[in-house]
């Protein structure tokens, strides 16, 4: 699914919103602590998604995310949507963490 179809998921299935005001700069702090605990590994696994483009997300992904990270990948998912980040930034958070 596309990053669009991703949010409305994600809207459906929890009205609570991020307060974090970079959301990316959350994402990647999360990582640098835990990225080998299981949440790491699915907030990992969305970053590469926003890295891959369109249709990168499938439903299995959204079934893996506790409610917890459902605020934060919804920020993201917004982010992306607005092009907020630079592809580069992307990267960065994702390969800065590991």
């Amino acid at each position: 699914m596309n990053a669009e179809t991703l949010l409305i998921k994600l809207r459906e299935r929890s009205n609570t919103i991020s307060l974090s005001r970079d959301p990316l700069a959350e994402a990647r702090a999360f990582l640098r602590t835990r990225k080998d605990t299981p949440d790491g590994a699915v907030l990992h696994q969305f970053l590469r998604g926003f890295i891959a483009g369109p249709d990168a997300f499938l439903e299995a992904d959204l079934d893996r995310l506790n409610a917890r990270f459902l605020p934060l990948v919804k920020s993201l998912t917004s982010a992306y949507l607005q092009r907020r980040y630079d592809p580069k930034e992307w990267r960065r958070a994702l390969f800065c963490s590991v």
